[in-house]
């Protein structure tokens, strides 16, 4: 079992875990943290993309929740949420159980039928413009 360190969060030690199965990390909504663990100290939740890129775009694999009082996850009881069926027979060996194996706890696993892919800062710019766009069909005499 890991051996957490004093000044280290489990989302840490659970990102060295699967940076070591060469998975890359990405928050819940899917931003990648570029590889710094500093990003994801002390977070409830720690995404999976996967290593390769297909059009221009990593695809996000799972959320690992650490603690989440709406899915029921808690210290003893993590909740993974698999994104896409087809992804949860390559994580279950290698994720899942690993992480069971190596933490000590509980892994609830979910799969939810839709698959997402990583998200870049752009796309909440072009995001925000368009809803931006929208408001002012609403409302055309604040514009």
């Amino acid at each position: 079992m890991e051996n957490p360190k004093a000044t280290e969060s489990i989302s840490v030690l659970v990102a060295r875990f699967l940076i070591r199965k060469n998975y890359e990390l990405a928050s819940c909504s899917g931003f990648a943290t570029e590889g710094t663990l500093s990003e994801i100290n002390e977070k409830e939740s720690l995404g999976i993309l996967s290593a390769t890129k297909k059009e221009g775009r990593r695809q996000l694999l799972a959320i690992i929740w650490f603690e989440n009082n709406y899915r029921e996850a808690s210290k003893g009881k993590w909740v993974i949420e698999i994104l896409g069926r087809k992804n949860y027979e390559s994580l279950f060996e290698e994720v899942i159980k690993g992480l069971h194996h190596n933490f000590g706890v509980t892994i609830e696993a979910n799969i939810r039928e839709n698959t997402e892919t990583e998200i870049f800062f752009e796309d909440l710019v072009a995001q925000m413009y368009v809803d931006d766009i929208d408001m002012e069909k609403i409302n055309p005499e604040e514009s």
